[in-house]
């Protein structure tokens, strides 16, 4: 580089000409190109750190938090399954809170289970939030969908099986009369020839006996789930409904297939001659 005023060359770095003293203006601009960069760098550095001091705060103050669901919405939630109308059906006072979890899902929001157990049972469920479509709940016309997500709360509640499941496990029943496991679960008794009827007849008589010797608990979780059906032939259901009147309960029979008689084994017979249905022995 050459000085602009006298024309002489400029040592490497020499800020002014040793000549005529006139100032290196092709230095000055590398040099106040180069204190540019470095504000840039300053001003996004800066940015920067408040940018993660922003995040850390919205962290801290909204997904660190425990998502506000009240107690009242878990015991609601607790409560949902409970089918049962009228004074002998499980209310809050039934439940007992036994613990409650702390944890954090994966979008890294703080969130609480609890635990419940219906009190004089060794019934126990957990209740808690999830985000999703909210509450499982979709228009059978799929017309409905989910466009939303949200928390909700959900609960893996088993009272619709727990009275067929301690009864099976006190007679220690072998699952004779299910087609297969979820026939079982789902609380239905298969017949595939006659000679099924009478061992389907002394089960039920025998869980009726069951039931009526519960304890006030227990017969409140089952007068929300009080029913089986009878499977004939993998597609023919025939309803079995226990009710109780005056503490005791009895086999409530559909009023198309009622026996006059009052036995089971009519009801069953009625139900297989009206649906014309072919039984080998």
């Amino acid at each position: 580089m050459y000085c602009s005023n006298c024309g002489k060359q400029f040592n490497q770095g020499e800020k002014y000409c040793a000549a005529c003293g006139t100032i290196n203006a092709e230095l000055n601009k590398v040099q106040t190109k180069n204190n540019s960069t470095k504000v840039i760098l300053i001003i996004l550095g800066v940015f920067l750190v408040i940018g993660v001091l922003v995040i850390s705060s919205i962290n801290y103050l909204v997904y660190d938090k425990t998502h506000k669901f009240t107690k009242d919405d878990y015991l609601n939630k607790a409560l949902k399954w409970n089918r049962c109308s009228g004074n002998n059906c499980l209310t809050k006072d039934d439940l007992e809170i036994i613990s409650e979890e702390t944890f954090k899902d994966s979008r890294k929001r703080k969130l609480k289970k609890i635990t419940f157990r219906v009190k004089d049972t060794d019934l126990t469920f957990d209740v808690e939030p999830e985000y999703g479509c909210g509450d499982n709940t979709f228009c059978i016309d799929g017309s409905c969908g989910c466009f939303i997500s949200s928390y909700y709360l959900k609960s893996n509640y088993t009272g619709y099986n727990y009275t067929l499941n301690k009864f099976n496990q006190k007679i220690n029943y072998d699952d004779r009369f299910c087609q297969d496991k979820n026939d079982c679960i789902y609380k239905s008794l298969y017949i595939s020839k006659r000679s099924d009827i009478e061992g389907v007849i002394h089960y039920l008589y025998q869980f009726l006996d069951y039931v009526n010797g519960m304890n006030n608990s227990e017969k409140k979780i089952f007068n929300a789930h009080n029913e089986l059906n009878i499977q004939i032939l993998k597609t023919n259901f025939l309803d079995v409904d226990f009710i109780e009147e005056n503490g005791v309960y009895h086999i409530k029979f559909e009023e198309k297939y009622k026996p006059e008689d009052g036995k089971l084994e009519t009801y069953i017979n009625n139900f297989i001659n009206a649906k014309n249905i072919e039984l080998g022995y």
